[in-house]
């Protein structure tokens, strides 16, 4: 195959030791790795000093495959090659944030206004002619133009992805099938695999009331027909359709494939691909999650991680509850490193340490002890698509610490390649207080209470039940942080009853008020009062912060109704404050 490599309009093909480019539906930016031979005691060999920041080009046979810029550099004197990475323009998609509120527009429309308003080169934005609103805060031009075509694929069901081409930016359908070829045991496949388990079906799922009593299921009667019977349930809330809850559970056989086979250029992320494979069964078309195609020793293979369903790399804006802004906890510097469910010495096995079996789908991943399963990690400043990508804590390992004042994360991936694509980036972790996931508010309840901070708060876990990964069940108050002052005032008047140390409460405070009701305030960095104190609405009790049994600074409140001042308590706290005048 004819290749051609060049660096500030110099062709170095020559020079080149091995290339590989790759990219994957999760990784928004392609990637070109190549090394450069290097010889810097030999004065007549030809050196090249290629630096972070320098643009490369990368040609099969005339056709641009890649056009992008020099983000690593790596010097090995063992081998005399230098090693280099490189990224597409959609990295810098991904590097760049900004803020923009659109209303009724197309998603099209926001992919022009943004791209233009950063100065990126426009070939093609794929239409929908569906209006969508759009909130985004902080957040970078990927996610925001991949959020509002999100919009549009809930929709119209199509899905959408960002490539960079020849320095131009394109949105595309994706689903293009690669035209006049085939994947086959009798061409060009090396190698391949299959796999298939049912060890996280559900096919039946029962709904039911706040007491436990069924009021309805739904069920795939195939796969419970073929497969036995493995149940769910969902407990139906007001508001909640709980229907469409039960069948977004119900989960059927899951597969993944691969294959290694002689390479083909059109063969990306995105695509999909026919492959005839008797060995494993792979007959027919099939989606194309991530690509690697490798260049060495003059011989040219490419990797496929298969689908066997399409999908987009989804994002939400600033206005659902569950997007990649908003959420408040601690920012630390973090090593991310990926791994996979596999049954090898480095790998571990197919089990997390809280004994579920490993589901690349559920976004879960390894941190250092220190952190309870069931925490929020949010991944950011890692340059790649998973940016924004927020993972929940259910895993351990003996490499993964906080070492140096950075934290150790292993991420959960579905396959080899996906790893060895990854490998290991640096980054920041928001180790998020669950506490805080919320929208700023103002108190509107109508209650005889006035809310505990003076200058705005943002509310955080409620009253009531809480998910299956939290080892306490049952929140017995409400969670809140301060917008300005990190100062907590009584909710009423009354008499402080308890002051001090409340193990998993932390520096934590009780007032009993003049209506016999009792107020707990958890988690304080500071307690300004003491026990037998009367205090009032503008008695400063203490200062949000973090002891106790928490994962980030906020406040716990509870209220505890007259004859009941123990734990838990029985009353939701908002339903008795109101705003402060």
């Amino acid at each position: 195959m004819d290749n051609k490599f060049v660096w500030k309009d110099r062709d170095i093909s020559k020079a080149i030791g091995s290339i590989t480019w790759s990219g994957a539906v999760s990784e928004a930016a392609r990637r070109l790795e190549f090394t450069v031979a290097h010889g810097p005691q030999d004065h007549y060999f030809p050196n090249f000093d290629i630096q972070c920041g320098d643009k490369v080009y990368f040609y099969d046979q005339e056709r641009e495959l890649f056009r992008g810029t020099v983000v690593t550099r790596e010097k090995s004197s063992r081998n005399g090659e230098l090693a280099y990475t490189a990224y597409d323009d959609v990295f810098y998609l991904l590097r760049n944030k900004t803020s923009y509120n659109f209303g009724q527009t197309t998603a099209e429309e926001i992919a022009r206004r943004v791209l233009a308003d950063h100065k990126f080169t426009v070939s093609n934005l794929a239409k929908t002619n569906i209006p969508i609103s759009l909130l985004s805060n902080d957040m970078c031009l990927y996610d925001i133009i991949q959020a509002a075509y999100t919009l549009a694929h809930n929709q119209n069901g199509k899905l959408y992805g960002i490539v960079s081409r020849e320095g131009k930016m394109i949105v595309y359908e994706r689903g293009w099938t690669v035209a006049n070829f085939e994947i086959s045991e009798d061409k060009n496949i090396t190698e391949s695999s299959f796999s298939e388990t049912i060890e996280n079906m559900v096919n039946t799922v029962k709904i039911a009331d706040s007491t436990g009593t069924q009021v309805g299921y739904v069920q795939n009667a195939e796969w419970l027909s073929q497969y036995g019977a493995m149940k769910d349930i969902v407990y139906k809330e007001d508001g909640m359709d709980a229907v469409a809850a039960a069948n977004a559970k119900l989960k059927g056989p899951e597969q993944t494939a691969s294959v290694t086979a002689l390479g083909n250029t059109y063969c990306l992320f995105g695509n999909t691909v026919k492959i005839k494979d008797s060995g494993t069964g792979l007959v027919g078309v099939f989606a194309i999650q991530s690509d690697s195609h490798e260049w060495s020793n003059g011989q040219y293979t490419m990797h496929l991680e298969l689908m066997f369903e399409a999908f987009m790399d989804e994002k939400t804006d600033q206005k659902d509850s569950s997007s990649t802004g908003g959420e408040s906890g601690t920012t630390v510097n973090a090593l991310f490193t990926a791994y996979y469910p596999a049954n090898n010495k480095m790998e571990g096995g197919f089990y997390d340490a809280m004994g579920n079996r490993l589901d690349p789908s559920k976004n879960t991943c390894a941190a250092p002890r220190s952190i309870p399963f069931g925490t929020k990690i949010k991944v950011m400043e890692t340059g790649t698509g998973k940016d924004g990508q927020i993972f929940t804590v259910t895993d351990r390992g003996g490499a993964i610490t906080i070492s140096n004042g950075v934290y150790h994360f292993d991420l959960l991936m579905s396959s080899s390649a996906q790893c060895n694509n990854w490998g290991r980036v640096n980054g920041q972790a928001l180790i998020i207080d669950e506490s805080f996931e919320g929208s700023d508010i103002n108190a509107t309840a109508n209650g005889n209470y006035k809310y505990p901070f003076h200058d705005g708060h943002r509310v955080g876990t409620p009253y009531g039940k809480r998910g299956s990964l939290w080892s306490c069940k049952w929140h017995c108050g409400q969670d809140m942080t301060a917008t300005g002052s990190k100062n907590i005032y009584a909710i009423a008047s009354g008499t402080v009853i308890t002051a001090g140390w409340g193990g998993s409460y932390g520096n934590y405070l009780k007032v009993k008020h003049n209506d016999e009701y009792v107020s707990l305030y958890a988690h304080m960095s500071k307690i300004n009062v003491k026990r037998g104190q009367t205090v009032n609405t503008d008695t400063c009790l203490g200062v949000q912060g973090a002891t106790g049994n928490v994962t980030g600074p906020h406040l716990h409140l509870e209220v505890r109704s007259p004859g009941n001042d123990r734990y838990p308590a029985d009353t939701n706290p908002m339903t008795y404050l109101k705003a402060r005048m």
